[in-house]
């Protein structure tokens, strides 16, 4: 991996213009599911056996781009690939839907966001209490860094901190209402926040269905920091380090479990598309749409594929349309043997 940094100053340049999606211990624990995902979930892998548990980035496709604009130069970070056991104490965020309808999130979802020292960015609009604790609440996800896509109105939530984390309970399709009547169910302790035991009615409809855990924040790029995979950015070298000019990031990275997709999905909200063959994959438009006045950021688009079972790819470009975006994604090549 590489170009985690890059995305980080992208991501403050683009939140501070409105553009994009918000010392203790230890980091966010993820759990276990508490049910099996089902062949019907769009965000989740229903064919062939993960495709690289152990073995490094070796294991993992190599991509990179046909053909791009002149004056464009591949730059690899040295940090990477992560050493094993690497932690940033980035956000873990763990999705929940319906197991009972063929879309489990296509009519109620919500998620847990839990994060030692870096907030989501999410700005309260009301005071609540949870667990006996001050708190905040809030509709809008606009100026988030955690990669959820933002929106004025329509994203509800409730964010506190207890035991050194901050703890963020958050639904596309519930009202701030109903995630209040939910949020004492809520376990926080020592190994980060999860569901404690449900109501038997609860437990048999709502499902654990996805995890990103350790995901750097970096707006709609979320990946995990842990992994060992390909992430190599292609810029110009003289727009170095501020990396406001035109760039493409390609990553890939494994996914053992294979429930990111799921993930990606619920923090772009939005209807999957076709991409490489893959059906499930998830678009990121830059907000702002096509007429972005001069001086301001340029324009954002990201795709995040299956690229294999058990592989997760993405492409991040900036300065580039949807279409050319989407045709550099079916254009990538498995890198030459070096």
């Amino acid at each position: 991996m590489g170009s985690w940094r890059h995305r980080i100053v992208v991501a403050v340049v683009v939140a501070a213009l409105g553009a994009c999606g918000g010392g203790d211990d230890g980091a966010p624990q993820s759990h276990p599911a508490n049910g099996a995902k089902g062949a019907d979930d769009p965000g989740t892998p229903t064919s062939g056996p993960p495709a690289a548990e152990s073995g490094g980035s070796h294991a993992v496709p190599h991509l990179v781009p046909e053909s791009l604009p002149p004056g464009l130069a591949r730059h690899v970070l040295e940090e990477y690939p992560a050493p094993p056991g690497h932690q940033l104490d980035m956000p873990v965020i763990t999705v929940s839907g319906n197991s009972t309808t063929a879309d489990p999130l296509g009519a109620a979802d919500w998620a847990i966001i839990t994060t030692k020292r870096q907030p989501s960015g999410l700005r309260g609009e009301h005071p609540v209490t949870v667990h006996g604790l001050q708190g905040e609440g809030g509709t809008s996800s606009w100026g988030n860094v955690v990669g959820i896509r933002s929106v004025r109105h329509g994203f509800n939530w409730i964010g506190w901190r207890e035991h050194g984390y901050h703890v963020v309970f958050a639904s596309w399709t519930l009202s701030e209402e109903a995630l209040a009547n939910l949020v004492d169910l809520i376990v926080v302790d020592t190994q980060g926040a999860r569901f404690g035991d449900m109501p038997a009615d609860l437990a048999y409809r709502w499902k654990q269905i996805g995890t990103l855990d350790n995901v750097v924040a970096s707006g709609a790029w979320g990946f995990p920091s842990h992994w060992d995979g390909h992430d190599d950015l292609y810029d110009r070298p003289g727009d170095r380090p501020e990396g406001l000019g035109p760039s493409v990031s390609v990553v890939t990275y494994p996914d053992p479990v294979g429930d990111d997709m799921v993930v990606h999905r619920w923090l772009a909200h939005t209807a999957p598309t076709r991409v490489r063959g893959d059906a499930h994959a998830v678009l990121v438009d830059d907000p702002r749409g096509d007429r972005i006045p001069a001086g301001e950021f340029p324009r954002t688009e990201t795709v995040i594929w299956q690229e294999a079972p058990g592989i997760v790819a993405f492409v991040n470009t900036v300065d580039f349309t949807r279409d050319e975006a989407l045709q550099l994604v079916e254009d990538l090549q498995p890198a030459s043997p070096s």
